[in-house]
């Protein structure tokens, strides 16, 4: 808490005020005859953490009429228009809530605002990299928005230039899985259609968005083989109000064609010639409809691999690691790589806009390829 020392001066008294900031130096600023001012800058300190910096700031948020970031994110959300998806709206709004309603940052003036601040709330979230990441380029898509007006209330986005370190390591790493946990895992499953599509997924890399959304008339067979079609997925869910739409793949490569190989054909072919007309191939069984990702991850999947990754006294668990849904799709491209095919070949199936996704996935699997670049200088 700071303190007010009332001196005697030869025409009148000085105030000088004493305090101790966070990091611990001893700081003071003295007035003459102005006990008021002295006064103002204690209760400022007081109630800001004995911290100048943090006074100077609420002094100005005080002062300011501008709105506040939350208000401009919210703006910026709400006159998206219709070229941004339903479901991106929705998460938007969620990141709202959550990282600007009610929160130091959110409830800044924007023309208080700075760099460093924004510096400080994006280290201090206790978020993923990916999540942390999106959040950031909200904020700095509605500051670059206010920019734009024809009379902005902020001369420059204070967002640009803060980003994550690039040695930040991913929150999780990528499970691959051996053929003989993925039989296991499919055979865990409770019921044939999860079975089928376990299988199917493991066998083809496909998302979990676009393999729930096959029909029978998205596969062909051409000279002995089947081809799967990639041309349509669920979308990110966007509330009761608007449902989970479907459209075109997560990227435009993600518009694609999969092979399938003879053995997986055979699995996979009884099931599709008993699916009616053009119906969903995969619904929940006791309803007939969408297997949602939420349901399928809570209600089919824990269940299935908890058994598989506790180990019983004396021996191993059946699985080396926990993988999620997402791992059958890496374990797919895991398969390839080790089969020796090219990055350019897995991106195409696996629907990567880039290259570089690919490689920065899964390049580190390449052991034999390093090898043969360190067998070619001798």
């Amino acid at each position: 808490m700071a303190t007010i020392q009332k001196r005697p001066l030869k025409h009148g008294y000085s105030y000088r005020v004493v305090w101790r900031e966070p990091d611990g130096t001893l700081q003071q600023r003295t007035y003459r005859n102005d006990e008021e001012k002295a006064k103002d800058l204690k209760r400022f300190l007081d109630a800001n953490n004995n911290s100048m910096n943090i006074a100077q700031q609420a002094k100005l948020r005080s002062l300011s009429t501008a709105p506040t970031v939350r208000e401009l994110v919210e703006h910026h959300i709400e006159n998206l228009g219709g070229e941004v998806e339903p479901g991106t709206v929705q998460t938007y709004r969620g990141m709202l809530r959550i990282y600007f309603t009610g929160t130091g940052i959110g409830e800044t003036p924007i023309d208080v605002l700075t760099t460093s601040q924004v510096r400080t709330w994006f280290d201090e979230l206790d978020r993923s990299p990916k999540t942390k990441k999106n959040v950031h380029a909200l904020l700095s898509a509605a500051i670059r928005t206010e920019l734009r007006q024809d009379k902005p209330r902020i001369k420059a986005n204070v967002a640009e230039g803060v980003r994550s370190p690039k040695s930040v390591k991913k929150t999780r790493d990528p499970v691959f899985l051996e053929k003989h946990e993925i039989q296991a895992l499919i055979d865990a499953m409770p019921d044939e259609v999860y079975r089928r599509m376990v299988d199917l997924k493991v066998y083809t890399g496909m998302r979990f968005g676009e393999i729930t959304a096959l029909r029978p008339s998205h596969i062909t067979e051409r000279r002995g083989r089947m081809i799967i079609s990639v041309r349509e997925a669920w979308k990110r869910h966007a509330g009761k109000e608007v449902g989970q739409p479907l459209g075109a793949p997560k990227t435009n490569k993600g518009t694609r064609n999969i092979t399938l190989s003879k053995s997986a054909a055979e699995r996979f072919k009884p099931w599709l010639d008993s699916i009616e007309e053009d119906n969903l191939i995969f619904t929940v069984p006791s309803t007939g409809t969408q297997i949602t990702s939420s349901y399928f991850s809570r209600i089919i999947w824990a269940p299935a691999v908890d058994p598989l990754v506790e180990a019983e006294r004396g021996k191993r668990p059946v699985l080396h690691a926990r993988p999620t849904p997402h791992d059958l799709r890496h374990t797919h491209a895991s398969m390839l790589i080790e089969a020796g095919n090219e990055f350019m070949l897995i991106q195409e199936r696996l629907g990567h806009e880039s290259i570089t996704t690919t490689i920065g996935t899964y390049g580190h699997l390449r052991n034999d390829a390093d090898a043969r670049a360190a067998d070619s200088l001798e």
